[in-house]
């Protein structure tokens, strides 16, 4: 290879080896760092007292002031400081003479270029990086905040759905929860008639039921049923129909009858829930009738289906040969009719919201449970939607950090590729301007 071609190979160095490639090949000096220090001080003194000039104003503001600002400083310096030439030639201004010492001290011992090489590994290895990174973290907070923002949304939704569904089934609006709630016990009289004229329609089960058991005990002990009478409340009210407790319980009829009132919230302050009186009306059969038709009834008929699917027992058939006639000519049908009329009445009676308005007649306390269990709703609504306008301005605050941070990375990374072309360029003036090329992490940043 001839001279010519070989210095015209370009020189190749990693760039985060470029500093120990300065020095190993004795380009600057080891302890470079003591005299970059002191050049750091006279920078700091000399930046204090600048002239009025857009350009040097825009390249000393808010950048690390390196050998290349402090060339194109004095290049600048040259044309503000020009009327303070002497007849030799040379600036009397002070500040001139600041930054030409400046400018002589980088270069000697090639101290420009290891600081240069010092700064650019920084920016490359921390930097850079550092500030990719926020940005990176700013965007990830503001995905993760778009997520919440849409969960807090739909529980918030949820909740109000949740609590619009539970007002409508117990019947009320929701704006004053306590008050609505006692007023619904105004609706029992005509829930108890609906569920008394089903109940009617019990009176051959009643009489089949009856028949069965009268025939089965008896035949076993006798005078068994006068120690135990069957379904009471029932029969009672297949009779009679829907009276008073008073007349249930004496058989006699009230000289007179005063209407349950519910206390109104704002006078339960002062009020303890055994000084309320809660009235002495209508037969509360919800439980009793329950009780009665739900144990006695309903597994009674359904024993009796399953009894009459399956095969013929000659020995079951023979023993009931002296039963009435009620018990010996049911069909299948007939029990399946009557199993449907007591599920009828048993639906209504286990209706959840009936439950509620039995337990809101017996007790003001449940009323205070059942307000504050759908006021619950509510609270979590308003959390809800406080937890999204929280991580929405989170989300905002990070956007308008990124915005910040975003342009000072554009500027530091244009400063640092600027920079790289300037070391190569010095390096190359010590090769016979040989290229050189800085390889490896920063081509990668960069």
């Amino acid at each position: 290879m001839s001279d010519s071609s070989a210095d015209n190979l370009p020189i190749d160095i990693s760039s985060n080896k470029l500093l120990d490639w300065l020095i190993d090949r004795r380009h600057v000096q080891p302890k470079w760092t003591s005299v970059a220090l002191s050049v750091r001080q006279k920078i700091n003194h000399a930046i204090q007292d600048m002239p009025e000039v857009d350009e040097i104003k825009q390249l000393v503001v808010g950048t690390y002031i390196n050998y290349f600002h402090c060339k194109k400083i004095v290049e600048l310096l040259k044309v503000s400081e020009s009327n303070t030439k002497n007849i030799f030639g040379r600036y009397s201004s002070q500040r001139m003479k600041d930054w030409q010492e400046i400018v002589s001290i980088y270069e000697q011992d090639n101290l420009c270029l290891a600081e240069s090489a010092h700064l650019l590994s920084q920016n490359v290895n921390y930097e850079i990086p550092a500030l990719k990174k926020a940005i990176s973290k700013c965007k990830q907070l503001q995905t993760e905040c778009d997520r919440k923002e849409k969960d807090y949304l739909s529980q918030a939704s949820s909740a109000k759905d949740d609590f619009k569904s539970s007002c409508n089934k117990l019947g009320i609006k929701g704006e004053k929860i306590k008050t609505e709630l006692t007023q619904l016990v105004s609706d029992l009289p005509l829930i108890y008639d609906k569920i008394l004229s089903k109940t009617k329609k019990l009176d051959k089960v009643s009489e089949f039921y009856e028949a069965f058991v009268q025939f089965t005990v008896e035949s076993q002990e006798s005078g068994a049923l006068d120690k135990f009478p069957i379904c009471p409340t029932l029969r009672y009210m297949l009779q009679h129909g829907n009276t008073t407790v008073y007349c249930w319980r004496t058989g006699e009829e009230p000289k007179s009858i005063e209407e349950v009132k519910l206390i109104a919230p704002d006078e339960e302050k002062d009020i303890q829930e055994d000084e309320i009186d809660w009235g002495d009306g209508e037969i509360d059969f919800g439980i009793s009738l329950d009780e009665t038709v739900s144990i006695d009834l309903e597994f009674f008929l359904r024993q009796r289906l399953k009894e009459m699917g399956g095969d013929v027992d000659i020995i079951s058939v023979n023993q009931f040969q002296g039963a009435p006639s009620i018990c010996q000519m049911q069909t299948v049908h007939d029990v399946t009719c009557m199993l449907n009329l007591v599920q009828d009445v048993l639906g209504h009676l286990r209706d959840s919201t009936v439950q509620h308005f039995l337990m809101i007649k017996s007790s003001r306390r449940y009323v205070d449970r059942l307000a504050d269990s759908l006021k619950e709703k509510l609270v979590y609504e308003e959390k809800m939607i406080a937890s999204k306008v929280a991580v929405v301005e989170k989300r905002q605050a990070s956007l308008e950090e990124q915005r910040k941070l975003e342009p000072k990375l554009d500027i530091l990374m244009a400063k640092t590729r600027e920079l790289k072309q300037q070391i190569e360029q010095e390096i190359s003036k010590k090769y016979k301007n040989r290229p050189v090329n800085l390889m490896g992490a920063i081509n990668t940043v960069l």
